[in-house]
């Protein structure tokens, strides 16, 4: 039997040397690159990856540092790297199978001298389809690192925990939900927030609450309304009261101060979900905004 398995080990170590790299398959996670003045962090945003992963530095061809992404942190440091210049990253499976299933995925960034923020949205559906990743080259704005966390429950106790166990953590959580978990039980809901915002402050990141985006007025979901209205009053209150930044999504896309509903033209055919529109012309100058007045993070 261990012949066979050594066998078989070798005829796919064979067959991907005949392919090439073709055969194997793109590596399945999406990573965060964190500059601070000191170092560089990379971050794996699935949590779900249970492997180690190994990670190497490397400037015109020489190699600077190599490390090693475990699952319990999901992210690595590195110190003592040039202060400028165009570096790469590779990361790759430490295992056999990995190896032979799996690309090595190549990340080029440009070292700065200089610390950048780090800033997560902690959501779902809206905040994935905002491309978070990519809002700093839209707007200009290279001294912050946007990304994002999807977890399609309101309890998001569980993607939460490990942002707060990363080796260098986010400078700010944003805690954000969306229309699909209303009408829910308000107090319950309320106080599990209120943990979170708790937590969030004693790992020494800081706590940024988000209205969840409304509904339209004319779609199948309109009677849930009045729970979101509901939902985002005790938003702004306990921003104000707890003096947190609060990034009022749902003021941005709703069709008037009087008439809370989503306005049509942002809106797809579902009368939730939002179109492209509402994330260029609405979500993007209300964070660049936002960004620049509220969170004083660099």
């Amino acid at each position: 039997m261990r012949f066979y398995i050594i066998a078989i080990i070798i005829l796919l170590a064979a067959a991907t040397a005949i392919g090439g790299i073709v055969l194997r398959k793109e590596l399945p996670y999406q990573f965060d690159t964190i500059q601070k003045r000191d170092s560089v962090t990379i971050v794996n945003q699935d949590v779900w990856n249970q492997r180690p992963l190994s990670v190497a530095i490397s400037q015109k061809g020489r190699q600077l540092a190599t490390g090693t992404i475990d699952p319990e942190h999901h992210s690595e440091v590195f110190t003592s790297l040039p202060d400028s210049g165009p570096m790469e990253i590779e990361i790759s499976r430490i295992d056999l199978i990995g190896k032979l299933r799996y690309r090595t995925k190549t990340i080029s960034f440009q070292r700065r001298p200089d610390r950048q923020a780090y800033v997560v949205l902690l959501g779902a559906s809206i905040g994935k389809a905002w491309k978070l990743g990519d809002f700093a080259n839209r707007v200009n704005e290279a001294q912050v690192v946007f990304s994002t966390r999807a977890h399609y429950d309101f309890d998001k106790t569980g993607t939460l925990m490990p942002l707060l166990n990363l080796k260098v953590k986010p400078d700010a959580i944003i805690i954000k939900q969306c229309s699909d978990y209303f009408p829910r039980d308000f107090q319950k809901s309320a106080d599990t927030v209120r943990q979170w915002v708790a937590e969030i402050k004693q790992s020494g990141i800081r706590p940024i609450l988000a209205t969840t985006v409304p509904v339209t007025g004319s779609g199948p979901r309109k009677d849930r309304q009045a729970s979101i209205d509901q939902w985002n009053l005790f938003v702004r209150e306990l921003g104000q009261k707890s003096q947190i930044p609060v990034l009022d999504l749902a003021d941005a896309v709703q069709t008037s101060e009087e008439n809370t509903f989503l306005k049509e033209n942002f809106a797809q055919e579902d009368g939730y979900h939002l179109t492209m529109a509402a994330y260029d012309r609405a979500l993007d100058p209300l964070l660049e905004k936002f960004t620049k007045e509220e969170l004083h993070l660099y």
